[in-house]
């Protein structure tokens, strides 16, 4: 799996390939693309336990792909797309075993985020760090 997005353009999605017996991958990958309002899929994080992804967007927060289309595994995913209010560049995410929640950086706002992703996969915001004494901050590894 690979995110695949072009800045200049505004567009990307999530690209993933068919892996053939002998290990090679497939010509063409499948696209799968942001939800209404997503735009630029970046960093991935596995969601534990699912077949699910969170994907942060520095066009607007983070989205959530979801690989388990009518319950069965799919290379093709649907999505959902959180909003961070004035989010400038969500790049990097880690998961908290901890915490059981996934930690979003903003270089752009000096803000770490912190998202849970409930059973059913619906995102939401659980709280918002203020990091604007470091500048660049980029340390999601504290879940």
């Amino acid at each position: 799996m690979e995110s695949i997005y072009w800045l200049t353009r505004n567009i990307g999605f999530l690209a993933t390939w068919d892996i053939a017996a002998d290990g090679s991958l497939s010509a063409e990958p499948v696209k799968s693309t942001p939800a209404s309002g997503g735009l630029l899929p970046f960093s991935m994080t596995v969601i534990p336990g699912k077949n699910a992804i969170l994907a942060t967007d520095a066009g607007v927060g983070f989205e959530v792909f979801n690989f388990n289309g009518n319950g069965t595994t799919s290379l093709s995913a649907s999505s959902t797309v959180v909003p961070i209010a004035g989010q400038k560049a969500t790049c990097w995410s880690s998961f908290s075993s901890k915490s059981g929640n996934f930690y979003l950086t903003d270089v752009g706002t000096s803000t770490i985020t912190e998202v849970n992703v409930d059973n059913n996969l619906k995102g939401s915001i659980v709280k918002v760090f203020n990091w604007s004494n470091v500048p660049d901050v980029l340390y999601n590894s504290l879940g």
